[in-house]
């Protein structure tokens, strides 16, 4: 929110001046800028800078630098979300965290806002929006829901477009539920698939990556045949979306070695396994896979 301000008022080359300051976005980050307007020559009506005709023209043009200001910084949240936050995540973010925030955004907050300008939401407003998803979301997804609409807030502040984060005086309500816990694969259903699926073998992969080893469909898709040698799985990067980076966090790049020991019980199905890089490709990598331990 822009601050009110007086102005200075000075001399320069035979007139009077007025010096103040607006903010302004350069590089990407709020700038505050010093500018000067001209007010009047001096003379015998306007001898002094304290003077009342000085004065009175100082007031009203800093009357239209205050309110321009602030309508300036004033936006809608949809709108800031739009030009300001959503490029700021891209840049910075992993794609799989943007992809969350996206789906938290579309479900939940665009709708909230709506027409809502940053300067006037209130901290009321998100307890009251919070309090009416209790039926249909678990606490953990009210957790999301607030992260997000604290940090485009937080955004705001840091672009000098609003001074406090209404969302961080927003608690969850007491009538939250726990969130149920997460559904998984018993070790027997899991065996089943991989038996199942004997005539995929690239299907066959991914299930026990996913089901043996706990890697993300984003790390599986960004397996390599240079992640696998002849005593061990790397894992090195993930893919969302077609886009290749690194795994959510730098300590998730991890190493699967090898065992004599097969992870799986023989009775899974899977096929003799060539080694050959062509049609044995993906055979070639469930081979190892099928000696790997954590």
């Amino acid at each position: 929110m822009g601050r009110f301000q007086q102005g200075y008022v000075y001399e320069a080359f035979g007139s009077w001046h007025v010096r103040y300051y607006v903010t302004e976005i350069m590089d990407g980050k709020p700038k505050r800028v010093q500018k000067s307007h001209r007010l009047c020559a001096k003379d015998q009506k306007h001898h002094s800078r304290k003077c009342k005709p000085v004065q009175l023209l100082c007031q009203e043009w800093m009357r239209t630098v205050n309110v321009g200001q602030a309508n300036e910084q004033d936006m809608r949240v949809v709108d800031f979300w739009e030009q300001r936050y959503l490029p700021y995540l891209e840049k910075h973010k992993k794609a799989s965290t943007v992809l969350g925030y996206k789906q938290i955004w579309n479900q939940h907050l665009k709708a909230h806002f709506g027409d809502v300008t940053l300067q006037s939401y209130k901290a009321h407003l998100g307890h009251q929006f919070l309090l009416g998803l209790t039926d249909t979301q678990g606490r953990r997804t009210l957790l999301h829901i607030k992260s997000l609409a604290s940090g485009i807030l937080k955004r705001a502040i840091n672009e000098g477009r609003i001074e406090l984060n209404p969302w961080r005086n927003v608690e969850l309500p007491d009538e939250a539920k726990a969130s149920k816990p997460t559904l998984h694969y018993t070790l027997e259903e899991a065996e089943n698939i991989i038996s199942t699926l004997v005539d995929h073998v690239d299907c066959q992969l991914v299930m026990a990556l996913s089901c043996f080893m706990g890697l993300r469909p984003g790390e599986i898709s960004g397996l390599k045949w240079d992640d696998f040698d002849e005593n061990a799985v790397h894992i090195r990067r993930a893919v969302v979306r077609g886009i290749v980076g690194t795994t959510k966090t730098p300590s998730q790049s991890r190493l699967f070695r090898s065992s004599s020991r097969s992870r799986f019980p023989s009775t899974c199905g899977v096929r003799n396994v060539e080694t050959q890089k062509e049609d044995g490709f993906s055979r070639a990598k469930l081979a190892i896979l099928l000696r790997c331990e954590t």
